[in-house]
């Protein structure tokens, strides 16, 4: 399947940005909108990414990418990353994510705001991965 160029048949969501008109049907969360643009849009393209050594993008479109978040999800819960909030009241310790350079840093964070988990993101300019490691396995990150 070729991927749809944008500007053709793209539904735009409203966004409740917490002022003026919200709507019922806008969008308040990140989740909301990668979930709405696979619904309305799902085969306009997302994204595109340069694998190395490869000179084809991969072109990723709008369904594809919240199929990857759904089960990016269901990873990190199985995998004991985190438990996701399974209630309101419950408050879920974040998700410290080192970023890269792919779609796939945007991927987990919209995976991990999905289930109810806060994520932190970590820059290595400055520090070594093993000294990264070790000051924050010796601290406590409440």
């Amino acid at each position: 399947m070729s991927p749809i160029l944008a500007g053709s048949t793209f539904v735009r969501p409203h966004l409740n940005l917490g002022y003026g008109d919200d709507r019922e049907d806008g969008i308040n969360t990140l989740p909301d909108l990668v979930e709405f643009a696979a619904k309305h849009n799902p085969d306009h393209i997302f994204g595109q990414q340069l694998r190395a050594n490869d000179s084809n993008p991969c072109y990723i479109t709008f369904s594809e990418f919240a199929t990857a978040v759904e089960r990016v999800s269901a990873w990190l819960v199985n995998v004991g990353a985190t438990t996701g909030r399974t209630e309101r009241e419950v408050t879920v310790p974040p998700v410290a994510l080192l970023l890269g350079s792919d779609v796939t840093l945007f991927m987990y964070i919209c995976a991990l705001l999905r289930i109810g988990t806060p994520v932190t993101l970590f820059a290595l300019s400055c520090l070594s991965f093993s000294r990264f490691r070790h000051r924050f396995s010796s601290s406590q990150l409440d």
